[in-house]
This record gives structure tokens, C-alpha cells and sequence, in this order.
């Protein structure tokens, strides 16, 4: 990230009531900071060299990231929305969510942050879910009280009005990894698990409790719900996500995509038979990407129905994961490397870099072999844009 030219911060409390507001820091580029807001001298957000190349996009394009305080650390504290200059234009902290111990190798919590409604929301270690402003009002949107024994998922409706949540109580192991793996009970009592609901800016509601089963046959790991989006058809969730240590950057973790109702907080249906096309991404229309268990993977979207869009075939033993649909749905970012058309077009992207989502309809965004965030157009597939801090992409706002 590009020095700051000023910042004002108005520090957040970590359970403030429903429909508080406070102000993030908003940064100008006109003023000079004054001498006490100086950043420090080891900043995460510190400016690194990017190409003399820029692909083409919109300048208006800003985009919601997470991003830690703590150089190396896997749970982010900071929350912000930038330019492709790098720029933070607002940014906030946060109390960062760590998982609860669990198994002989942790596990990795659900997402913490979402883009709806022209704002971001993220969650604090706290159950507090707020919500973040292009012009920089930070704005408590519902609580779930979650202590550290607890994990949080959530997700908001993308008019922003409504949220879904689940609290999932972790038991006391009754080992050390020095004694991992063992034969006997990995826990002092069971996992639990309570389903909320909640109006923005109103109190939640507890929808249902719940015992939550271990998985089979380790029993290291609770199968559970968690929800991880909501699209204009209603809530999505995994169920049964049986946690763990694997997943990746903006991805479903642990198991089946289902629809869940809003009102009860209960599984509907899955979106796709797991056994035959694994969902990978849902678009706000409901549309989704799946991609079938086997070496030799097509790419397949899909209606909410299940009925088919369009597919691309994969060649034998040469097959897809890892997918992400593009915003107008022509293509399908897979593998982290290659994007997919809808015409049978493939898009080698030869700059270099893991990518995991979507700007625009033309450009992915992901990690960059320098750990930083980074940029490529469809149109020029072998220039990559360092956006100049390393993070974890949420979402595209457009100012």
C-alpha cells in the first residue's frame, strides 16, 4: 500500500449496541498527516514496486480486502476498501477471529467477510458483525455473542436488511499434539451448535440448538452447518461441513452447498448432488459453477434449478477445480491459472500468481508470486498488476 497521506481513526468498541456508528480511517491524498499520525515504520501496507505495465480497468473499481497487522499471520485484523493504485481509501481494525483448537490440526473458520448492499461486512472474534462504507462509516449491523470456545459463519442478504448466523461451541480437548493422534475421546463433551437470525441494526433471535456429530471414522472433526453466502435466491450454507484443516482462499470449505430457508434457519435443499458435480461458486443471480469429482472435470454452470447453461469440456485426465464464476457469467476463472469461456475460449494467465475471484467481468484478482495482492486482464493475460500489499479479496465495490 502507497504511503498514507492522512488518516483520522475513531477506535471501535468490541460489543457496541446494534446501530452504533463510528468513522474508520478515511484517507485523503490532499493533506499531510501530522506528526502523531505518522504510520510506523514496519507497516503490512508498505509500498512495493509493481509493473510498468497497467492492465486496462475501470479507475472507478474499488475492491474490500482483509488484511493483518501481524506480517505472516493467517487471521486477519485490518479490513479496507481500495483502489487498483493500491490506496486504501477507508480501513478499519478489528479483534481477529482465531478458531477454536480442535483436532490434530486445527481448522479454517468460515468466511469473515462479505460485499453486499455497496459496503463490506466482517465479523470481530466477538460475534460482532459490522459494516464498512466507501465513504468510511463504520456501523454495527447485528451481535452473536461468540467467546473463545465458539466459532462464527454468517451471511448477510445482499440488500444488506437481514442476516443469518451460526455459533458453533467447541468442548475441551483432553490431549496435546504431543499425544496426537490417539484412540480414545478427543473432547470433554459434545459439539454444539445454535442457528440466529437478525435485522440489521436490531437484535438476533435464536432460530434452533442443536448436538453437532463428529466426523467418521476420526472423530477429530464436528460435521456441521455453516453458512457462506447469500444470493437473490436466499441463504447459502455447507452442511454437513466437516471441518478441518484444508480449503482455500474465498472458497466453500468441507463439504455440500445447500439452500437454506431464512426464516428457519434449516437446510433446503443442496444445490447440486455432491457425488456427481461439487459446487464451486454461486453468482447474486443464483447461477452456479460445479465441477465433478474426477481427473477429467468439465466445467458446468448451472441454473439455481440444476438445469445446464454451459459447460466447458476438459480433456482426459487434464480436468478443472477450483472454480470461480465471472460477474456476467461468460467465463470461469479454474485452477487458480486458467480462464474458461463460454465461446470454448481458454486463458492461459502466464503472468504468474494463484488468482481466486473476480474484479470485473474482465480482470481476476488473487496472489501474486511476491505473497502480494495482484491483478490480471483477460487482454493481457502475461501482465500482472501488483496491487502492493498482500491480503485476502472480499469483494468489488464500485464507486
Amino acid at each position: 500500500m502507497q504511503r498514507l497521506a492522512a488518516w483520522v481513526v475513531f477506535l471501535l468498541t468490541a460489543c457496541a449496541p446494534a446501530g452504533s456508528h463510528h468513522e474508520a480511517m478515511v484517507v485523503s491524498p490532499a493533506t499531510s498527516p501530522p506528526a502523531a499520525a505518522a504510520s510506523p515504520a514496519r507497516s503490512p501496507t508498505a509500498p512495493r514496486p509493481g509493473p510498468t505495465t497497467q492492465p486496462s480497468v475501470s479507475a472507478s473499481l474499488l475492491f474490500a480486502a482483509l488484511e493483518s497487522n501481524v506480517a505472516g499471520s493467517p487471521w486477519p485484523d485490518i479490513v479496507l476498501i481500495a483502489g487498483l493504485d493500491g490506496k486504501a481509501r477507508v480501513r478499519t481494525t478489528f479483534a481477529p477471529i482465531t478458531p477454536p483448537s480442535m483436532g490434530c490440526l486445527g481448522s479454517v473458520p468460515p468466511p469473515a467477510a462479505y460485499v453486499a448492499a455497496h459496503k463490506v461486512y466482517f465479523a470481530d472474534r466477538f460475534g460482532v458483525v459490522r459494516s464498512l462504507s466507501v465513504q468510511g462509516q463504520v456501523q454495527t449491523v447485528a451481535v452473536f455473542p461468540t467467546s473463545s470456545q465458539q466459532m462464527l459463519s454468517f451471511a448477510v442478504d445482499p440488500d444488506g436488511s437481514r442476516l443469518t448466523a451460526t455459533v458453533l461451541t467447541v468442548p475441551r480437548l483432553l490431549y496435546t499434539q504431543a499425544t496426537c493422534p490417539r484412540t480414545g475421546p478427543y473432547y470433554a463433551g459434545d459439539f454444539t451448535l445454535d442457528v440466529f437470525s437478525a435485522h440489521a441494526g436490531g437484535s438476533s433471535q435464536l432460530l434452533y440448538h442443536e448436538t453437532v456429530p463428529l466426523s467418521q471414522p476420526s472423530l477429530q472433526y464436528p460435521c456441521t452447518l455453516n453458512f457462506v453466502g447469500w444470493d437473490r435466491v436466499g441463504p447459502l450454507g455447507v452442511s454437513p461441513a466437516c471441518l478441518g484443516p484444508g480449503g482455500g482462499a474465498g472458497h466453500y470449505l468441507g463439504g455440500p452447498v445447500v439452500r437454506i430457508d431464512a426464516l428457519t434457519g434449516h437446510v433446503l435443499n443442496p444445490l447440486a448432488d455432491f457425488d456427481s458435480c461439487r459446487v464451486q461458486d454461486v453468482a447474486l443471480d443464483g447461477d452456479f459453477v460445479c465441477d465433478p469429482p474426477t481427473a477429467d472435470a468439465d466445467v458446468i454452470v448451472r441454473r439455481p434449478d440444476g438445469s445446464e447453461i454451459w459447460r466447458f469440456t476438459a480433456r482426459a485426465g487434464d480436468g478443472y477445480f477450483y472454480s470461480f464464476l465471472s460477474p456476467d457469467e461468460q467465463h470461469v476463472l479454474a485452477r487458480g491459472d486458467v480462464v474458461l469461456g463460454r465461446d470454448g475460449s481458454s486463458i492461459d494467465l502466464a503472468a504468474g500468481g494463484m488468482f481466486y475471484g473476480w474484479l470485473d467481468a474482465s480482470t481476476v484478482i488473487g496472489t501474486g508470486p511476491n505473497g502480494d495482492l495482484c491483478y490480471v486482464s483477460l487482454s493481457a493475460p502475461a501482465t500482472l498488476a501488483d496491487v502492493g500489499f498482500p491480503g485476502v479479496f472480499v469483494g468489488t465495490l464500485i464507486n
